[in-house]
Formats: structure tokens, C-alpha cells, sequence
């Protein structure tokens, strides 16, 4: 299917078919018009660790790919491209965050802004983890709160075990066997 065939679908892409008709540089050239009418075009791209995925406006950006693919065009001009590093060690921590937690467990993930100049934001990644066994929650950087949810949840494991040995120790030192019929 070809950029032009995709545009034949949908309401949306009708309209902006239409705007295509009436204002063809707002596609071509999105940074010059931009410029001229001293406005944003409203769509952009994020390059995340050096590959680009849409942001905002991708029915605009699917036109612009239409224009780029019928003029034998191999490069687009994009208003905006913000580009991101992600932190490897936090988002390995996410991940082994997640499989320790329960289903009475719940993790947020922050960011918060250490350094901005006028082409430049870097942020900091913070985990915040509430739910059973955390007392009011924690927060802190993604190694900190990896600890704590190991702790914690070992400690509640030990906990559940010791419960157990207890009511083994009850029932004369035999484990239930589950449901037993006489």
C-alpha cells in the first residue's frame, strides 16, 4: 500500500488531505512555515537512543511521507525532534522491579529535571513504590528502591514460612496434605 492509498482512509485523513490542498508548505517545509505564520505545526518526532518514533501529529506526518514518497524525496523536515538517551541501568531496574513486586505492589516511574539549557534537558529517574509491606512508600533512584522491594519481600516470605513451620508444628509436625476425604 502506498502513503497515497492510506490517505484514502478515515475521516481524519480526509481533513488533512484538504489542508494539503490549501496549505502544501505546511507539509514540505514545516520549520519555514513555522517561521512565516509564527506558529508550531504541531508535530514531531522523538529519536530515543538513536532510532526515530512519532510523537504528536502523525496523521501529518504520514501526508508528509506521501509527499516525500511521490517526490522521490529520501529526507523530511521535521519541526521538532527530541532526542533521548534512556538510562540502560534504570530501565534493567524497572524490569527486575516489576517481576518482584505483588499484585498489592505499585511502582511509578518519575523524572525529574537536573540541568535545562535552551537545547538540553537532562532528568534524573526516580522510582516510587507503594503497596503491602512498603510501610507509606518509598522513593528514591532505581538501585535504592530495587533494594528495598528485595528486602521487604523476603522479609515477608520469611514471614509467611515461619507461619507456616508454626502450624506444622501444630498439627503435630505434618504439612496438610490439601483436601482429604474420608
Amino acid at each position: 500500500m502506498t502513503y497515497r492509498e492510506f490517505l484514502s482512509y478515515g475521516e481524519k485523513m480526509y481533513r488533512m488531505r484538504r489542508n494539503l490542498d490549501e496549505s502544501p508548505e505546511y507539509f514540505a517545509d514545516p520549520v519555514g512555515w513555522q517561521k512565516k505564520n509564527n506558529s508550531y505545526a504541531g508535530w514531531s518526532l522523538y529519536k530515543i537512543n538513536g532510532s526515530l518514533f512519532g510523537d504528536e501529529g502523525p496523521h501529518r506526518t504520514v501526508i508528509a511521507r506521501m509527499i516525500a514518497e511521490e517526490g522521490g524525496i529520501t529526507a523530511l523536515r521535521v519541526p521538532l525532534v527530541r532526542e533521548l538517551e534512556i538510562d540502560s541501568d534504570a530501565l534493567e531496574a524497572e524490569g527486575e522491579l516489576r517481576s518482584l513486586l505483588r499484585d498489592d505492589q505499585w511502582l511509578s516511574v518519575e523524572n525529574e529535571p537536573y540541568f535545562r539549557s535552551d537545547d538540553v534537558e537532562l532528568n534524573e529517574v526516580f522510582f516510587l513504590v507503594t503497596g503491602y509491606g512498603l510501610g507509606t512508600g518509598h522513593y528514591g533512584k532505581p538501585q535504592e528502591i530495587l533494594e528495598i522491594v528485595r528486602r521487604a519481600n523476603s522479609s515477608h516470605i520469611d514471614t509467611l514460612i515461619s507461619g507456616l513451620r508454626a502450624a506444622a508444628v501444630y498439627l503435630g509436625g505434618q504439612f496438610p496434605k490439601g483436601n482429604q476425604h474420608s
